[in-house]
C-alpha cells in the first residue's frame, strides 16, 4: 500500500494518498491587504493542509488545498471565520486536481500573473516597489 507522510512532518500517522482530496477554494469579501493569505497559511499548517494561496483580484483569494476530509473541513471553517480585519462574504468550493504538494505556500500577486494570464498582450508587470522603479530606469 502506498503511504506518505505528506504535507508536514508533524503528522504522527501516515496519510494515504487515496484518502486525500484536492479542493479549489475561492473566498470573496474583504480579504485584500488584511493579512488573509498569511492567516490562511497559518491555519493550513495547523490543520495539516498542503497547497497554496494567492490573490485573484482585490476581493478574492484562491486557495488550492489538499488534505483528508477532517483536515479540510477544519481548515474551511477557520477560513470562513477569517483573520482580524477581514470580512468573508462568500466561499466557493470545487474539487480540483493539481500536483501533489508537500507544504503550503503563499504565492505573490505578481507570480500569479505568470500562472494565469488573461492574454499575453494584456499582461504587463508594473513596478511594485521603489527598487523596481530604480532598476527599470537603470536598464534603459
Amino acid at each position: 500500500m502506498l503511504t506518505t507522510s505528506a504535507c508536514f512532518l508533524s503528522f504522527t500517522s501516515p496519510i494515504f494518498i487515496s484518502e486525500m482530496k484536492s479542493l479549489s477554494i475561492h473566498i470573496t469579501g474583504k480579504v485584500y491587504k488584511v493579512g488573509f493569505r498569511y492567516y490562511a497559511k497559518q491555519m493550513a499548517e495547523r490543520c495539516g493542509i498542503c497547497g497554496s494561496v494567492r490573490y485573484s483580484d482585490q476581493q478574492t483569494v484562491i486557495i488550492e488545498a489538499m488534505g483528508n476530509d477532517d483536515e479540510l473541513n477544519k481548515f474551511i471553517g477557520r477560513c470562513r471565520i477569517g483573520c482580524y480585519g477581514s470580512a468573508v462574504k462568500e466561499i466557493t468550493i470545487a474539487e480540483k486536481e493539481f500536483p501533489v504538494s508537500t507544504s503550503f505556500e503563499i504565492v505573490n500577486s505578481w507570480q500569479s500573473i505568470v500562472f494565469c494570464p488573461q492574454s499575453s498582450d494584456e499582461v504587463k508587470r508594473k513596478p511594485r516597489k521603489e527598487h523596481d522603479v530604480i532598476n527599470s530606469q537603470q536598464q534603459k
